[in-house]
């Protein structure tokens, strides 16, 4: 009986040696993590607004402190051997769950900084985005003289700087609101995508409108009703029903050139990828 007492003590040295070197470990690699966010937040509390993770990191900093006077006594005793190692590891087990309960508090706190950094990076990267694309909107509307715009495109673009403007207002405030911040970009992002991909579209037909219309004008002299259905097509394109005044030139020129519309939509998308 005394032999397997000896064994069952052999066997707790053992594999208390290995916790407590692992527990070593860990607790250095939170000491590490805790002294990375007390940076951070130095930093930029005041920014995100995260005067609570300051208390939080105080109070796991207490307890990183407790946990290693603790580690150092049990080190000490496994040294000297003043306490049977069965009884050394339930502490050390306990001491385990309570770093492990601090790492998850810290590594929460790591990941929402980090996604707040992100988040704010992000956004100051879609914000120069966005006013690229606004440029482009505009350059495309000039460059393509497009007679009328419509009060809907109009609306749009006023709404799309409206979306630009919030955003980097956002970006400007102390402290800055992620979320809100997140919402305003992902809105902008959808809405000013949408304009721009629409603009493509109306240049397009307002090409295609041109296009047809110049072609046209060759058979006009010849041909009483291509002109008038032409003239009506010209009338619709000044008055910016741009849909209908391609469907009215189209059909007009099919009725002399049916293979017209083939020829021109192939263009067309050669335009647009240039």
């Amino acid at each position: 009986q005394l032999l397997t007492q000896l064994l069952k003590e052999e066997t707790s040295s053992q594999e208390l040696s290995m916790q407590l070197h692992g527990l070593e470990n860990d607790l250095d690699t939170s000491l590490k993590l805790l002294s990375s966010l007390k940076e951070v937040l130095r930093k930029d509390a005041d920014r995100f607004g995260w005067e609570e993770l300051n208390t939080l990191l105080k109070s796991k900093d207490a307890e990183l402190k407790k946990l290693v006077k603790e580690i150092s006594t049990y080190s000490s005793a496994k040294a000297k051997h003043s306490i049977p190692s069965s009884t050394l590891m339930l502490s050390i087990r306990e001491a385990m769950q309570m770093l492990k309960n601090v790492k998850s508090d810290l590594d929460h706190a790591n990941t929402r900084l980090n996604t707040a950094r992100n988040d704010e990076d992000r956004a100051r990267k879609q914000l120069l985005k966005l006013h690229l694309i606004m440029n482009e909107i505009q350059v495309k509307i000039r460059k393509y003289r497009i007679p009328v715009i419509s009060v809907n495109y109009e609306e749009d673009l006023l709404k799309s700087y409206q979306y630009v403007n919030s955003i980097s207002k956002l970006l400007n405030e102390n402290p800055i609101d992620i979320r809100l911040l997140n919402a305003t970009v992902n809105d902008g992002i959808d809405f000013i995508y949408k304009l721009y991909n629409n603009v493509n579209n109306l240049v397009g037909t307002v090409e295609m409108v041109e296009n047809t219309i110049v072609y046209g004008n060759k058979f006009r002299p010849y041909n009483s009703e291509l002109d008038t259905q032409l003239t009506r097509a010209e009338l619709l394109y000044k008055n910016g029903d741009y849909t209908q005044a391609i469907k009215v030139a189209i059909e007009a020129v099919e009725s002399i050139d049916p293979e017209h519309y083939e020829k021109l939509i192939s263009e067309n998308a050669k335009s647009a990828q240039a």
